[in-house]
């Protein structure tokens, strides 16, 4: 009898961690209207990744985003392809420092 052999399964993966700031454009309110959009060559031809998106404010902890539905009006992301949009209402801040964190398993 042979020895069951393990294949071990190795995963593509991205993960990682993009910075921006964000202004209020000179207006006096406190109200930020943010989105951003990131390029990943990698999920071009990708149907069904594995994918988490993060976001953090003034460096504090990430919250987890998610997808873009008719409930989600203020912090969602949508892909199409390779393009991955962030955007949120942010209230509160006429400058913020916005860390968005991508991870993307296949």
């Amino acid at each position: 009898m042979r020895p069951a052999t393990q294949q071990s399964v190795k995963f593509r993966k991205i993960d990682t961690v993009l910075q921006y700031t964000a202004t209020n454009n000179g207006s006096y309110s406190q109200v930020i209207q943010t989105q951003r959009g990131f390029y990943f060559p990698a999920l071009d031809t990708l149907n069904t990744p594995r994918l988490k998106v993060f976001r953090a404010l003034n460096s504090s902890t990430f919250l987890e985003v998610y997808p873009y539905s008719q409930s989600t009006v203020n912090l969602y992301y949508t892909r199409k392809q390779g393009k991955i949009t962030y955007s949120e209402l942010i209230v509160g801040y006429s400058s913020v420092e916005i860390s968005i964190r991508i991870l993307a398993k296949w």
